[in-house]
């Protein structure tokens, strides 16, 4: 947002969704940017794109683990639905809208904990090891 002369903090407060009026009343800000920007949508499409890669990651590498127990664990992440990109402190966010948010927030640490679960356990050497695949 150079072209703006504005920081990070604005923009991310753009980006959430944050009326433009009340930033604009901070008076140690002396630009913004237009909440209308286009690249505010740009970035908001790229912080969905980066939700969708790292889930993806997760469910690829954990369904081609030698690992039944961690295979098993693949389709908690592929299931996993990304919301839109809004913040959950706007005031005017829909019923809808929280709730779908506070689905993907669950989902989540849901997978991530029975991730850190298993891989705690055989840490700690609680769980046998993996049978060695077969094959080549």
């Amino acid at each position: 947002m150079l072209d703006h002369q504005i920081g990070l903090t604005t923009t991310y407060n753009l980006l959430l969704g944050f009326n433009l009026a009340n930033i604009q009343a901070d008076t140690s800000h002396k630009h913004h940017a237009p909440a209308t920007d286009p690249r505010l949508d740009e970035l908001r499409e790229l912080h969905l794109e980066l939700d969708r890669s790292v889930l993806a990651v997760y469910a690829e590498q954990l369904a081609a683990s030698s690992d039944p127990r961690q295979r098993e664990l693949a389709p908690l992440f592929r299931s996993i639905e990304i919301p839109p990109y809004r913040d959950p402190r706007l005031p005017d966010l829909s019923p809808a809208d929280k709730l779908a948010l506070e689905r993907f927030n669950d989902a989540v640490l849901d997978a991530l904990m029975a991730l850190n679960e298993l891989r705690a356990a055989q840490e700690r050497g609680l769980l046998d090891p993996p049978a060695e695949r077969a094959g080549p």
